[in-house]
């Protein structure tokens, strides 16, 4: 009969050879390389602009997070720090492309919203806080471009009058 050692023997040898393969196999980076060799050249890029996504940055109203993890970490004696409000994000169509909480889940100081990328389109914008006062809204995001929108500084217009 065969012991517990001489049974776990082949997967010990197994773990062992895994992890040699997974560490001691890459092959050391040269040192120099040779700059006639017959490479792929890809010019200034092969992603065309207007394939590119942009960047989506929305400055919502702010809230003291009380959460156990930030408290904790300023202390008792601390103000809590002060989190952006978050909001969905609906595409053209109206189908719901995300939902951005507009600061992370970690404990840390004042955080700055969130900036999310999007592929360029025109996106309907629902903040999270209905005591911002701001209902949904609009905004286009350009290739390769930073949009930024500040909830604060949205003017609401009068809908046009109506044709009698």
């Amino acid at each position: 009969m065969m012991t517990l050692h001489e049974r776990l023997r082949p997967i010990g040898i197994l773990v062992a050879s895994a992890f040699a393969l997974a560490v001691g196999c890459s092959a050391p980076a040269p040192e120099r390389v040779d700059p006639r060799g017959r490479y792929p050249d890809v010019g200034r890029g092969n992603v065309d602009p207007h394939e590119a996504g942009g960047v989506l940055v929305v400055s919502t109203p702010t809230e003291a997070d009380w959460s156990s993890g930030r408290t904790l970490t300023n202390g008792p004696e601390m103000r809590p720090p002060v989190v952006h409000t978050g909001y969905a994000v609906f595409n053209a169509e109206g189908d719901f492309v995300r939902h951005v909480p507009n600061h992370s889940l970690a404990p840390s100081a004042d955080e700055a919203p969130e900036e999310i990328a999007l592929p360029p389109g025109r996106y309907l914008i629902r903040p999270d806080d209905p005591r911002s006062g701001q209902g949904p809204f609009w905004v286009t995001v350009d290739p390769a471009h930073r949009t930024q929108v500040d909830i604060a500084r949205i003017q609401t217009t009068p809908p046009p009058p109506e044709a009698r």
